[in-house]
């Protein structure tokens, strides 16, 4: 018999399920939760199906079946746990995890044990939302390779724009405003996309250090499925860290946090 854990997000229904040792993990969007649940059903039609998330009560109408339900707040704690174990480099008893998935919560953990500290709805899904409003696009691998593409600074007022030819207080590539120069002809879906990548890791950023900061912790550990194959996002987020002296870390597994825990439970 085989372990399934699924997380029902507010985008995409995570699926992870575990044979001969090894984890295997898969993702539908949620337009295609039919689609998922079929394929489950063909793959392990007699295994117990383990399901955290918002969507939980859905995925048990379209199973047909009892299914267990995780709390997800648990099954956080226990994927976290397991990823960290096996996939950071260094011990890490203390640190603040951060899991940015359609909105982003942020969570402090010590030897195993979390404690939510605060939520924002900044993530994935502002990424998703005001990108379609930007750009006409609303595929998020798509406006991924289009931030890829772009120059943020034919759009943010950097603070070199204002200390042109002078010297600055402060480093000339920082944003002295987010989308400052949107209103210039030289503007181009690209460069909007990427500067709304910045908009986002910019203000995530902040909340997170001033959370780091009164927890006295070192490492941010950043799960779920904003950062997945979005450098874009994951490259300023961690810029910004690094230059606070705050070591980020981004699992490969970390976009299956709560179904490697729903799974594990």
């Amino acid at each position: 018999m085989k372990k399934i854990g699924i997380d029902a997000g507010g985008s995409f229904l995570k699926i992870v399920y575990q044979e001969n040792d090894a984890i295997h993990k898969k993702v539908y969007p949620n337009e295609q939760t039919t689609e998922a649940v079929n394929w489950l059903k063909w793959l392990v039609p007699d295994s117990e199906i383990a399901v955290t998330g918002g969507r939980a009560e859905e995925l048990e109408y379209q199973f047909g079946k009892n299914i267990v339900k995780v709390p997800e707040f648990s099954a956080i704690e226990k994927g976290t746990e397991f990823i960290v174990s096996s996939e950071i480099k260094k011990p890490i008893e203390k640190y603040l995890m951060v899991m940015a998935g359609t909105g982003t919560s942020l969570f402090h953990m010590e030897n195993g044990v979390s404690k939510r500290l605060l939520g924002t709805g900044l993530g994935g899904g502002t990424f998703v939302g005001l990108g379609s409003i930007l750009t006409n696009e609303d595929d998020y691998g798509k406006l991924t390779c289009m931030a890829k593409k772009g120059d943020r600074s034919l759009v943010d007022l950097m603070v070199s724009d204002i200390y042109s030819d002078c010297d600055s207080p402060l480093p000339k590539d920082l944003t002295a405003s987010n989308f400052g120069k949107a209103g210039s002809e030289n503007k181009n879906r690209e460069s909007l996309a990427a500067a709304l990548a910045n908009m986002i890791a910019e203000n995530l950023s902040l909340l997170i250090l001033q959370a780091v900061g009164s927890l006295k912790v070192e490492d941010v550990i950043f799960l779920g499925g904003a950062f997945y194959e979005n450098p874009v996002l994951k490259d300023y987020t961690a810029r910004y860290h690094q230059q606070a002296g705050i070591t980020p870390h981004f699992p490969a597994s970390g976009r299956w946090t709560g179904a490697i825990g729903a799974m594990l439970s």
